[in-house]
């Protein structure tokens, strides 16, 4: 079977809502409850789902673990992973490229241009070798960022150092690790 790319232009914006995520907020609709009876958001399930899985639409509980598969596939469209530029059609994942035809193989360079050549943006490094108790602010990631890659290392011999990298947006609310606890679950 043979697919085409049609309609790709860009969807309009619905306030940072993905396509996918559109999908699962129509369940919200129908008043899931949890233990506790508070209302349940749904929103995109990707951490943990399966290569054969991603295009089902597996949505979780905004802020919990719990999970349900509320359709056997996606909208036709719907990216395979937030990651990929393959889509979901008729329930399988179609290889695509980031010019969004089916079939293509354009990859986004290092800087985030589709089909470039990795000269339009520059590398920033740097490093810090001091530790103190609490939180250090280490850098601030611009919006538009690419191809980031932070690595925490222990000092020579040190196993477990007990230090932690956190992640906060920039209302100060953390979405990595923060307020010293460590997150153990997918974040929202």
């Amino acid at each position: 079977t043979r697919y085409q790319s049609c309609n790709m232009d860009r969807c309009p914006n619905e306030n940072g809502v993905g396509f996918r995520q559109q999908q699962c907020a129509k369940y919200n609709k129908y008043n899931f409850t949890d233990l506790d009876g508070n209302i349940v958001e749904w929103i995109p399930k990707h951490a943990g789902v399966s290569p054969r899985d991603r295009c089902k639409l597996i949505c979780r509980a905004r802020g919990k673990s719990e999970f349900k598969v509320f359709e056997t596939k996606v909208i036709d469209g719907t990216l395979c992973s937030p990651d990929s530029t393959s889509v979901c059609v008729q329930g399988q994942c179609i290889k695509a490229g980031c010019d969004q035809v089916i079939g293509s193989s354009k990859k986004q360079d290092k800087c985030g241009v589709c089909g470039g050549n990795g000269t339009s943006c520059r590398k920033i490094s740097g490093s810090l070798n001091k530790a103190k108790y609490g939180y250090s602010d280490i850098v601030t990631i611009p919006a538009g960022a690419t191809n980031l890659d932070i690595k925490q290392r222990s000092p020579k011999g040190v196993k477990h150092d007990g230090i932690y990298l956190a992640l906060k947006t920039m209302d100060g609310s953390y979405i990595l690790n923060g307020n010293f606890s460590i997150s153990t679950m997918e974040q929202d």
